[in-house]
């Protein structure tokens, strides 16, 4: 695709492809004001716009102030001449020309609700119209995603902050994940999910356990069992009560990795070796902070964090396993699992109904959560192999995670393998099948227990600083929101006291959380009286400041022990971070 930078008829640089104008002919300035109707942007959240041009669309929409402006460019090399051309317009503005990027920024940062804009100038569908069609695709996913991220704060944040609050004194009784260091570095990682396609090669997993570690699931772990595979790390982030199938899974695992938020029958499953991680979701990255430890990139499923923590311990190339991200062959489940019972048929309407049976559905309804959705509408996305395979956008999700992933990891990263056989074709993971993937490895070699063993958990009286801050926290919340509630709307005692609180809350992430779903209610609801409206989110903010310092206070009983064995050899990282922080 050629490109010219040329003198439009004022003489201001403008842009061709080929022989078309990215940007007026005649005059860009007045052109990229013509394009930009400051009354389309008054009633919206987020403006995307399609194509970066040399920037004069960026300047006139800059200057109308939206609340949030993203740009995707799909040509590189023009992105790279807006920059040279105007770089300081450009510090502030949220740029993207990988589309998986793109993504994940409108996920994680618009909220279900917002307005959102697309701009697209006509001379950008004309040259790149497989693109176009690309991020129309984009923003659909993310306002699914963002759909389901509302209803996870609505039916699961109240429950996972509890449960990571109570499982707080785990933490002096089993190291962290992220503090072994790099234990699998040279040595390759199976990451084995329970995607129907695993039936094509299960088989061949007891040879994998000699070529490289098994990362796996809940759900796949009675097929290892099965085929003879021993695991190596079987991941669990499950908010509810997943007991059943750890106990199966344990006896044939050497390490059993648990999310901190999840439910705390998870963690008391026997087990010789367990470990902590915490992800970067919301509630408990302010405590991972607080710890000073890391925290593992988050893709909302237990396949996409097993992942994340076998390139966190350093595994090269890894190899995704059992992973369909689709209904393959109108299945959900791989044979074995015990859900391979489960299927997805497609109605008469088009819309495809998951049976997932009701026993399933229990599960959750059990821990007063909502449970899957039967009824989703179907998507037709490039298939593993070729073709296409039938999946939803709620699956797509996963999806749009992996690619992302493998695209920030594109240049320094692990070698990605995707040796599923079957489901969905994942960008940046090479396809390879399973058997061609052993053939080329030779026997594994790593340190992992070894590491293990050699990782202290955190002293106690780290987590007894994180206590009693959070506790401070909630009474400076609570404190704040008495005095709003007392003073009459729109005083200056009212204004100060609002902006006290928001402080109060930003310092006190978690109860902000905590207290998300009664927020999201009282905000859906436009019908309610705006007195009404203050006094439910000043009870909701109050609630869950007493909701938050019970639960921490009951795990953490001032003047309760150090579990056995939670005091950390001198030299060790985590002693080492305590020093640091006493010091402080």
């Amino acid at each position: 695709m050629e490109l010219n930078v040329v003198a439009a008829a004022n003489g201001l640089p403008t842009l061709k492809v080929g022989e078309d104008f990215l940007e007026d002919p005649i005059d860009p300035v007045e052109g990229a004001r013509a394009f930009v109707d400051p009354k389309r942007l008054e009633e919206v959240d987020v403006v995307v716009l399609f194509g970066v041009g040399l920037g004069y669309r960026v300047e006139a929409l800059k200057g109308l102030n939206p609340e949030q402006l993203v740009v995707y460019e799909p040509n590189e090399a023009i992105a790279d001449v807006a920059k040279s051309f105007k770089g300081e317009l450009f510090e502030d503005v949220a740029l993207f020309t990988d589309h998986n990027l793109l993504l994940n920024h409108l996920c994680m940062f618009s909220a279900t609700g917002d307005e959102t804009l697309f701009l697209v100038p006509p001379a950008y569908s004309r040259n790149f119209t497989k693109e176009h069609q690309k991020v129309v695709q984009i923003m659909t996913e993310a306002e699914a995603y963002k759909q389901v991220r509302k209803n996870s704060v609505r039916d699961r944040y109240p429950l996972i902050i509890k449960a990571g609050l109570t499982n707080v004194p785990q933490l002096a009784q089993w190291p962290l994940a992220l503090e072994m260091g790099k234990p699998l570095t040279g040595c390759p990682a199976f990451v084995v999910a329970a995607g129907p396609s695993l039936d094509k090669n299960a088989h061949l997993l007891a040879q994998a356990q000699h070529k490289g570690a098994i990362f796996t699931v809940n759900t796949a772990s009675p097929v290892l069992e099965k085929v003879g595979a021993k695991i190596d790390i079987l991941t669990c982030i499950e908010a509810i009560d997943a007991t059943d199938a750890l106990t199966r899974g344990a006896p044939n695992a050497k390490l059993l990795a648990f999310d901190l938020s999840t439910h705390p029958n998870n963690l008391a499953v026997q087990a010789d070796r367990k470990a902590i991680f915490f992800t970067q979701s919301q509630p408990f990255y302010d405590i991972a902070t607080r710890l000073g430890t890391q925290t593992l990139v988050y893709g909302s499923s237990v396949a996409t964090t097993a992942l994340a923590l076998a390139v966190e311990l350093g595994a090269d190339p890894v190899v995704l396993l059992g992973q369909d991200i689709a209904y393959t062959d109108g299945k959900v489940y791989a044979k074995g699992t015990g859900r391979e019972h489960m299927t997805a048929v497609t109605q008469d309407n088009g819309a495809l109904r998951i049976e997932y049976g009701e026993e399933y559905k229990k599960k959750f309804t059990d821990h007063g959560i909502k449970g899957p959705s039967e009824m989703r509408l179907p998507l037709q996305l490039d298939a593993w192999g070729g073709g296409k395979v039938t999946t939803t956008h709620d699956l797509a999700m996963f999806l749009r995670w992996y690619e992302a992933f493998a695209s920030i990891h594109k240049k320094d990263g692990p070698t990605l393998i995707n040796a599923t056989e079957g489901g969905v074709h994942i960008e940046g993971f090479h396809e390879m099948t399973l058997a061609d993937v052993l053939a080329e490895l030779p026997e594994r070699q790593e340190t992992l227990l070894e590491s293990y063993d050699a990782t202290p958990p955190l002293p106690m009286d780290m987590l007894e600083k994180v206590r009693d801050d959070i506790v401070e926290e909630c009474n400076a919340i609570q404190r704040a929101v008495r005095k709003c509630a007392k003073s009459k709307r729109g005083s200056e005692a009212r204004i100060r006291g609002e902006d006290h609180l928001k402080k109060a809350c930003n310092d006190g992430f978690i109860i902000k959380v905590d207290a998300a779903p009664e927020l999201i209610k009282v905000r859906d609801d436009k019908e309610m009286p705006m007195g009404e409206r203050e006094k439910k989110t000043f009870g909701a903010i109050e609630q869950s400041t007493q909701r938050v310092r019970s639960s921490i206070e009951a795990a953490l009983p001032r003047g309760s022990q150090a579990p056995q064995g939670s005091q950390a050899p001198p030299g060790s990282q985590a002693l080492e971070k305590a020093r640091s922080s006493s010091a402080a």
